[in-house]
């Protein structure tokens, strides 16, 4: 699997994708209401801030799980991919973690 792949299949939980964009979201606002009025970001620029911290999260993770022998080869390699991070329960664990995150 691909990175952009892999990324695509954590979008598609929304327990993951939504908690971590809503206060990936939340941290940016907070950043950017502190900035002085002349140094204030546009709101286009806070969300594309907040999207790469979602890619940057996203790539973290499967660099991560690519590490835990995630397969390689299969018919259909999402749902193999699928079926593994079920197995390895990651799917939960990348859910407590988003929960938990705190971004400095």
């Amino acid at each position: 699997m691909k990175l952009n792949e892999f990324r695509r299949l954590l979008e598609e939980y929304p327990a993951i994708y939504d908690v971590f964009m809503h206060r990936a979201a939340e941290y940016q606002e907070e950043k950017n209401t502190k900035r002085t009025r002349k140094n204030k970001w546009p709101e286009r620029k806070v969300q594309k801030a907040t999207n790469n911290m979602w890619l940057t999260f996203a790539e973290n993770v499967f660099e991560m799980v690519k590490g835990t022998s995630a397969p390689t080869k299969a018919l259909n390699i999402k749902e193999a991919w699928i079926q593994h991070m079920e197995e390895k329960e990651l799917f939960d664990t990348l859910y407590d973690a988003v929960g938990e995150m705190e971004f400095d």
